[in-house]
């Protein structure tokens, strides 16, 4: 991935089809799903090549759904939901989109927020105007989808705040044992000097 992520898309995709070697003659049917389809269709989703990244997950989410497999199945739905959507293939992309948001935990914030991510492109590609009509309309209590919504965006807020936290206290910590030693510093050289009299 990281030959990808600096441009150097051949080798990473030598590197790819070497994995995906040995995990065919391994029989490795759950990477063949989960991990391969990912790092490949990444791979091309950053060179630009949304077909091919489309051509390379999509027998991994096929086989993800055989093995009735749902925590790596939410993550290579949301990015076929992206795949989708670069090629302009709205209707695919939200109904992928769903198919990841239907099958990803509370917790997997990656997947939580990649659906959500391409959800809103679509949406936001359909037309500004028809979502600004929505807005001019009563509002409605919350669904449950919006309820998940925001318990995932509040998930995400407090572990930033708690993160948050923790740096200031360790920062406060470091600038306090500083602090004591700069003080303690001139305490302990007279004592150094008186001792070196004697000898």
């Amino acid at each position: 991935m990281m030959h990808a992520m600096s441009g150097n898309f051949d080798e990473a995709r030598r590197l790819g089809a070497t994995a995906r070697g040995i995990c065919e003659e391994l029989e490795w049917r759950f990477l063949l799903g989960a991990g391969v389809p990912q790092v490949d269709g990444q791979i091309e989703l950053l060179a630009g090549d949304p077909i091919e990244a489309e051509r390379v997950m999509r027998p991994g989410y096929e086989m993800l759904v055989e093995m009735g497999e749902k925590s790596n199945l939410s993550t290579v739905a949301a990015m076929l939901a992206e795949a989708l959507y670069r090629q302009g293939n709205d209707t695919e992309a939200e109904r992928f989109s769903i198919v990841s948001e239907e099958a990803a935990a509370l917790e997997d914030v990656a997947a939580q927020v990649a659906w959500r991510g391409t959800r809103a492109k679509v949406l936001a590609r359909r037309g500004r105007d028809a979502m600004a009509s929505d807005k001019s309309a009563p509002r409605q209590p919350f669904s449950a989808s919006e309820q998940r919504d925001k318990m995932v965006w509040d998930m995400i807020a407090k572990e930033r705040a708690d993160t948050d936290a923790k740096t200031a206290r360790l920062k406060a910590l470091r600038l306090a044992k500083e602090e004591a030693e700069r003080q303690a510093a001139p305490a302990a050289a007279p004592k150094k000097a008186k001792r070196a009299r004697p000898a």
